[in-house]
């Protein structure tokens, strides 16, 4: 199951004061909320935020080839060393569970990543990944 993803945009002061004006004058909610996705999306810094928004959504669509994915040691910093078979497990155990002992994936730069915490680095899911020649037993 798929939860709904939340933005956050910051709305420029005039924006923002005007949202505020439109919304004391309007009636009801249904009109409020018209009011407010009109003014926002006619503003450029806040059409621009949208419209980066909408690049990110379509870049984390693309999969990524599970031989790009490098993974880390448990400190977050250092490479992972290991042999092929142990990082084909490592990389396994990802796929089939969705999580991975002993080892973090080095950051992509995606927007669900947090800077400073590497459980969320790498691919959101299994399902971001192109496994297309994958055999754990290899």
């Amino acid at each position: 199951m798929k939860s709904k993803r939340r933005e956050t945009i910051y709305l420029p002061a005039d924006v923002a004061e005007a949202l505020r004006r439109a919304s004391l004058a309007a009636g009801g909610y249904g009109e409020k909320t018209r009011i407010a996705a009109e003014s926002i999306r006619a503003h450029p810094e806040v059409r621009a935020q949208l419209e980066k928004i909408r690049e990110e959504r379509i870049m984390t669509m693309a999969r990524m080839r599970w031989t790009d994915l490098q993974l880390l040691d448990t400190d977050g910093r250092t490479p992972l060393r290991v042999d092929g078979a142990t990082r084909r497990r490592k990389l396994d155990e990802f796929r089939r569970t969705g999580g991975m002992h002993g080892a973090f994936f080095a950051p992509l730069g995606l927007p669900h990543e947090d800077p400073e915490d590497a459980s969320t680095w790498g691919p959101a899911s299994p399902d971001d990944v192109d496994w297309e020649g994958f055999h754990a037993d290899d």
